[in-house]
């Protein structure tokens, strides 16, 4: 039997919010209780392959234990339900107590670390970012935690005989294949699958109200991370000319306003 585990991150959507909305509290926080929230674009993906390597295995005769790990607050519950009408073996919360885990992947890479160390796995599959905070950083501080081989930027993985993974990663615009046997960590980026399916009503009533296992958090306490000192909003307007002139002038005065910006 194999055991694969799956982290995920539920995010509020940032783009519903305005500049204007973007306000720090007196704690650095900027409320976002009123927007909605989904998954990790990065931590989707991974699900997906999740359950796609769940698929394979079947065909090669292979048993793979499936579980989605998620640290969060109860916000999570939803999520971990449809995890469960999709057949997840198991689905494991670590409450965050409510304490701000935005710039803490340290503390987030040791809580992944105690629990496979008291529930080896084979495989670990994540994101390789998320926001707010989009430090990219848990994969590397997981692997290093447990002392596993980390593959970075995976954009697609395919289950082999024998239980070893073939993985295919992006580096520098070009694609690369590689066999991964286990243990390994995977840092999933653009990958081909983008989307995570959706349970089938039958599937929600039979397997929704399975039980969500709920933990206390162990690494978060006492933490000593980077504590944020402002926030600010991300200006994604872009500065533009109009070149009223036409053809080869035309051509010639962007040229001008090229060396002109490159100059300044």
């Amino acid at each position: 039997m194999m055991k694969l585990l799956v982290c995920f991150k539920i995010i509020p959507d940032l783009d519903q919010m305005s500049a204007k909305d973007y306000e720090a509290d007196v704690r650095m926080q900027v409320n976002t209780s009123y927007v909605r929230t989904m998954w990790n674009c990065f931590d989707e993906s991974g699900l997906e392959f999740g359950l796609r390597l769940s698929d394979e295995a079947e065909g090669l005769n292979l048993h793979l234990e499936k579980t989605a790990f998620t640290v969060a607050g109860e916000q999570a519950e939803l999520y971990l339900k449809t995890l469960n009408s999709l057949k997840y073996d198991e689905t494991v919360r670590i409450d965050d107590k409510g304490l701000d885990i935005r710039f803490v992947p340290e503390a987030i890479a040791q809580e992944i670390a105690l629990y496979v160390k008291e529930h080896p796995q084979d495989y670990i599959i994540m994101g390789r970012q998320a926001s707010p905070g989009n430090n990219g950083l848990t994969p590397y501080f997981t692997a290093s935690a447990l002392g596993m081989r980390l593959v970075p930027d995976v954009v697609d993985i395919h289950l082999l005989e024998g239980g070893r993974l073939r993985a295919v990663t992006e580096e520098g615009g070009a694609l690369y294949e590689q066999i991964v046997d286990r243990p390994a960590v995977f840092s999933i980026g653009n990958a081909v699958i983008s989307k995570l399916r959706v349970p089938s009503l039958k599937d929600r009533i039979q397997y929704g109200k399975k039980e969500i296992k709920v933990a206390e958090a162990k690494a978060l306490d006492g933490f000593a991370g980077t504590i944020p000192i402002a926030l600010s909003y991300i200006d994604r307007k872009r500065k533009g000319e109009r070149v009223k002139e036409k053809g080869r002038k035309a051509a010639e005065e962007l040229g001008r306003l090229i060396n002109e910006h490159r100059r300044s």
